[in-house]
């Protein structure tokens, strides 16, 4: 017979953060931010509100942590590697349009809960930071020419953001060609980013 491993108070306490934010994930993402109430997420883990608030300082603080795990989902498909890794993975993101929760919790939702100075400071942390060192690494290894890193970087997520944000509200029979066309408009900005 197998013991079970008995977790410290630390990992116990992690464990109980990360089913909060699966929780308020699942329900931000089928009922949408406002109609989710802080009594439905305690409901569903059995929790104390006491054991939700050592974690969170109220909702909007569960959402914002829930919007970091979603971006960093997104940055381990996109890849930061090389250009070409950039390059090749990028439309990956598109594909996010079509799924509801993501649609839900950042498209429809984010930014009326959080404030431009939030959203901005998740892309910066998980999107314009590596973005910019790939930029000087590629302009310095003369892949591209040279460009103002943190301005092109902000550029290149706007119009990923933008992508998603349109593709999210194309109607399904338009979707493909829709999806096309901002994918060759995306790739062309960045192959005239190239020596």
């Amino acid at each position: 017979m197998k013991d079970k491993k008995v977790l410290t108070k630390a990992e116990k306490g992690e464990h109980t953060k990360q089913e909060i934010l699966r929780i308020a994930r699942k329900l931000f993402g089928t009922k949408g931010y406002s109609q989710t109430s802080t009594e439905e997420i305690l409901e569903e883990l059995n929790l104390s509100r006491g054991a939700l608030y050592h974690h969170f300082t109220n909702k909007k603080d569960i959402f914002k942590e829930v919007c970091k795990d979603i971006n960093q989902e997104i940055i381990d498909k996109i890849e930061f590697k090389s250009w070409n890794s950039l390059k090749r993975n990028w439309k990956e993101v598109l594909e996010l349009s079509n799924e509801a929760e993501f649609v839900r919790i950042w498209i429809r939702d984010c930014y009326s809960v959080l404030d431009i100075v939030e959203v901005n400071e998740i892309d910066s942390i998980y999107f314009e930071k590596p973005l910019v060192e790939l930029l000087e690494k590629s302009t310095k290894a003369k892949i591209l020419k040279k460009i103002p890193p943190v301005e092109t970087a902000q550029i290149i997520i706007s119009m990923i953001n933008q992508a998603i944000f349109v593709l999210a509200e194309t109607k399904e029979e338009k979707k493909i060609q829709v999806k096309k066309n901002l994918s060759l408009t995306i790739e062309h900005f960045l192959k005239s980013l190239e020596v």
